[in-house]
């Protein structure tokens, strides 16, 4: 676990799809006036500079983000304008010099009485995150600490309003089961948290697996599938990103319909001609709605009371001393 650095995917094809989709998830929760608490369950350091030492060589925002800066001031479709919009206030050129991650864009975008908890337990991110955040004042906080153990305790909330963007590594194979876990619990604390749920695209069966399970839980939830490249003959690598929103604010469907065949054309690495004659998965995208699950009723069954209950006593043949049933009395005749 604490060999993952997140400095190493910065702006990838990973984030921009899912710090765009949180975003929007943001803006459009904050159409109505209720405070929103907003939370990062792995923050990392939260912002990135091109050419440092962790990303030297070895950076993925080349595939990503890089592709989508040439487009800045070109006309696009409203979730990838507003996550461009949000870069650019990061980078004051015009080269692209600084990479956002997800607490630093979220914390930019509250409004004054929103509040986020951002929770990194790697020893070297957190005094990064520390400083990152240190300029947005007491409604931003961050915390030295396991995400998954410590998001739960935020819920109910007053407002009774609330986004969790839950991104683990999944370099453990046990974060799989442990975000069910916390989107089940959150769920039963507050059934109308909105939690923007990122799994890898990997040829791993624990993915589908982790899919069909947070499918399964009551409320309505927006699947969304980014495959910019396709699979190794191997089976190895991040072929793309699978979001789960649960709970999605109205209006996020139709602008992740709008926005996925853009990005789709801009971020795929390989012609879908040439991906077919691999005889490899191909590079797609889906967006698809699943209607809120009914809740399972139970009738209870009544059981009897005591004093309902009926006993009925069985009359006993008589047995005689030597244990074999004695023969009924003759009446007499009188």
């Amino acid at each position: 676990m604490f060999a993952y650095r997140h400095a190493f995917h910065a702006g990838n094809h990973a984030d921009v799809i899912k710090h765009a989709v949180a975003l929007s998830c943001l803006k459009l929760m904050q159409q109505k006036e209720a405070a929103i608490m907003v939370a990062d369950s792995h923050a990392g350091s939260g912002l990135y500079r091109i050419g440092e030492a962790l990303m030297r060589g070895r950076g993925e925002f080349p595939n990503g983000l890089a592709k989508l800066w040439p487009h800045r001031t070109a006309q696009m479709p409203a979730l990838v304008q507003d996550y461009l919009q949000s870069v650019i206030g990061f980078n004051q050129g015009r080269s692209l010099e600084w990479l956002p991650g997800s607490p630093v864009m979220l914390a930019r975008a509250l409004r004054s009485h929103d509040l986020l908890y951002a929770y990194e337990i790697h020893s070297s991110d957190y005094p990064l995150l520390e400083t990152n955040l240190s300029d947005y004042g007491r409604r931003v906080k961050s915390f030295r600490t396991d995400g998954f153990q410590s998001v739960l305790s935020l819920l109910p909330t007053v407002s009774k309003r609330a986004m969790f963007l839950v991104d683990p590594p999944y370099e453990d194979k046990r974060d799989y089961e442990r975000t069910f876990v916390m989107v089940r619990e959150g769920l039963q604390r507050m059934s109308n948290t909105c939690f923007v749920v990122w799994v890898p695209m990997v040829a791993r069966y624990d993915v589908e697996r982790l899919l069909k399970r947070l499918q399964s839980l009551a409320g309505e939830k927006l699947r969304i599938d980014l495959c910019v490249q396709p699979a190794a003959l191997d089976g190895l690598g991040l072929t793309g990103s699978h979001l789960l929103v649960v709970n999605p604010p109205f209006g996020l469907q139709a602008l992740c319909e709008e926005a996925l065949p853009w990005l789709f054309k801009k971020l795929s690495q390989t012609p879908f001609d040439q991906t077919k004659k691999r005889g490899v998965l191909a590079p797609h995208f889906k967006v698809s709605l699943q209607p809120p699950q009914p809740l399972q009723t139970f009738k209870p069954v009544r059981q009897p009371s005591l004093s309902q209950t009926v006993y009925q006593k069985t009359a006993r043949p008589r047995s005689s001393p030597s244990g074999l049933p004695s023969k009924p009395r003759a009446r007499s005749s009188s």
